[in-house]
């Protein structure tokens, strides 16, 4: 009986506090409908105006307002059809969150140690520790491992802990529940990986699951990629691919990156009109965010690289004109500037052939990627880099296989920074951290120590305590 009540009180202790996120609700509106609602308000205000006909004459005002009350009436009620959905869609989460929480506590005379004729509980807490202290039982990955001891290590972590069970398995029931597709080994190796990550980033996730939704792509889906979506807290992902994707360098790599944006997000507490994400909320001593240090940094190792350029090349370069083409690079003109200056515009050059590029096809309108072998971060551990540092120079440089393309995702229409650069960064390292993938965590430390720093300090101290800190020992 003492035995009983010490585990039912430490499964008290480390239980998620879903009600405490009944306050977080979100801005329900994406930035572009109040955009646009706020230009056909102002449509309206200008046909309404007494000086506009005389302005514009009396044929063009009534236009301006016929279009004015359509385009806002159709905008308001667009707006209010938002609304409406987000808040019931908020509502059932959290109405979900409870009902897993009470279903929880209903079961917990339950939650005890599973024990055997031949094997007591502290062997069974032994072969535990030692099945977590053996990741990937000495293999390079999950995909490699044994299955016989992930299958080992699971049903013993579901025994000491069977809320860690109920949450991975409410998170992942449509791919459980799915008939086209045997989703079981999947399940299993994203399990193993959760169970057996560090203390801090396995509870961060399993508090983070209830207020994330997971879904396989539907098809004539928008976008063909994986991707989260930030409104509605949910992860589009084609669970079938993740097994190939990256099978030899980092397995489910993809699935975590876009897990790390959920928890970036669902982390978050600053609501409503405020930050939305958990990376633009925290600072470090200095006063910096993720993305201020990053960018920092992407600035210091590019302009090391100029000035090794210019001394190996002997170019006729100062230091006055190294900084010029510094800051060249980071207004993302370079694709079509020349220097009059022959050796400046060669420095560019060599900077493209180092860290490879992309420009503007102007038959496929499309960006295409000029990456290879030959390129310094073609190597799968500084896919990282690649892909931040063509997110500060617009991929002027740099941007990996994975890089992003689209027009507007790192700059916007004024030229502002979007702040992707510092989410995506962490969501790729986080994904590292999470898989325990040292070579890849080596490669993107290399170039960004103080940023990698500054998530780990993340998950560890500043998320973390969102979530209480109560990590397993």
């Amino acid at each position: 009986m003492a035995k009983k009540g010490l585990e039912n009180k430490r499964h008290r202790e480390e239980e998620p506090d879903l009600s405490g996120k009944k306050w977080q609700w979100r801005f329900p509106l994406g930035p572009g409908k109040v955009l646009l609602t706020l230009l056909c308000i102002c449509i309206l205000g200008f046909s309404l105006s007494p000086d506009v006909a005389w302005l514009i004459g009396y044929q063009y005002t009534v236009y301006f307002l016929y279009f004015g009350v359509f385009s806002t009436t159709f905008m308001l009620m667009m707006d209010l059809s938002s609304v409406v959905d987000y808040f019931k869609n908020r509502k059932k989460e959290i109405d979900a969150a409870e009902k897993s929480k009470e279903d929880y506590d209903r079961q917990e005379s339950d939650d005890v140690i599973v024990q055997t004729k031949d094997t007591e509980p502290a062997g069974m807490k032994m072969r535990y520790q030692r099945l977590q202290g053996q990741r990937y039982g000495g293999k390079q990955n999950v995909i490699l491992m044994p299955k016989k001891l992930r299958d080992e290590l699971i049903t013993l972590h579901e025994s000491f802990y069977p809320k860690d069970r109920k949450l991975t398995e409410k998170f992942m029931e449509k791919f459980r529940k799915d008939t086209t597709f045997d989703f079981s080994e999947d399940i299993d190796n994203i399990k193993y990986i959760i169970y057996t990550a560090e203390p801090c980033y396995r509870t961060v996730i399993l508090h983070s699951l209830p207020y994330i939704r997971l879904e396989q792509f539907k098809k004539g889906f928008q976008r063909k990629t994986e991707q989260y979506n930030s409104y509605s807290n949910r992860i589009s992902i084609k669970l079938s691919n993740l097994k190939e994707m990256d099978k030899e360098a980092n397995p489910y790599g993809v699935f975590f990156h876009e897990l790390s944006h959920a928890v970036d997000d669902v982390s978050c507490m600053d609501i409503f009109l405020k930050v939305r994400h958990s990376v633009e909320h925290y600072t470090n001593e200095a006063g910096e965010k993720l993305q201020d240090i990053a960018r920092r940094e992407v600035k210091c190792f590019v302009a090391a690289s100029i000035h090794e350029i210019v001394t190996k090349k002997n170019l006729n370069v100062t230091e006055e004109q190294e900084m010029m083409i510094l800051n060249v690079l980071f207004t993302r003109v370079t694709e079509y500037y020349k220097f009059d200056q022959e050796d400046m515009d060669t420095v560019l050059r060599e900077l493209q052939n180092e860290y490879g590029y992309s420009e503007f096809d102007k038959e496929k309108k499309m960006r295409r990627a000029h990456f290879g072998k030959e390129h310094a971060l073609y190597k799968k551990k500084y896919h990282a880099v690649s892909d931040v540092l063509g997110g500060y120079t617009g991929n002027t440089i740099g941007g990996a296989p994975i890089g992003h393309y689209a027009p507007l995702y790192w700059y916007n229409l004024l030229g502002m920074e979007t702040k992707r650069q510092g989410r995506e960064l962490w969501a790729e390292y986080s994904s590292y951290l999470i898989t325990g993938n040292k070579e890849c965590m080596a490669g993107t430390e290399q170039y960004f120590p103080e940023s990698c720093a500054f998530i780990r300090h993340l998950w560890k101290d500043e998320i973390g305590s969102v979530f209480e800190k109560n990590e397993r020992k």
